[in-house]
């Protein structure tokens, strides 16, 4: 989210995109803090908040995640065939729309 988005983004975009509360996005910010992975840039209008930055540390986890994605996807892809692979694509759309719809009731 923070490495793809061409806006300053701050806890409470990040709480709001991963559909969490706001406490759980502090903890997740201190432990990607203390791991080098993101860094945290003062807002010049408002000396109490903050945006999320990736470093280039984030940068390259998130390339390699992605090429090793690909990868992963092509060789199911080629392994299962098409109709077989669109049919893991459509389950598991189906059970990502499930687990959304029992965490927002929930």
């Amino acid at each position: 989210m923070i490495y793809k988005s061409d806006i300053p983004v701050t806890p409470v975009m990040a709480a709001d995109f991963f559909k969490v509360k706001k406490p759980m996005i502090t903890t997740m910010v201190s432990s990607l803090l203390k791991h080098g992975y993101i860094e945290k840039v003062p807002s010049p209008e408002d000396k109490r908040s903050f945006s999320l930055n990736p470093t280039e540390k984030a940068r390259q986890l998130v390339e390699d995640t992605f090429t090793e994605y690909i990868k992963t996807m092509e060789l199911l892809r080629q392994k299962l065939g098409a109709k077989d692979f669109d049919n893991l694509i459509t389950l598991l759309e189906k059970a990502n729309a499930l687990l959304l719809e029992e965490k927002n009731n929930g």
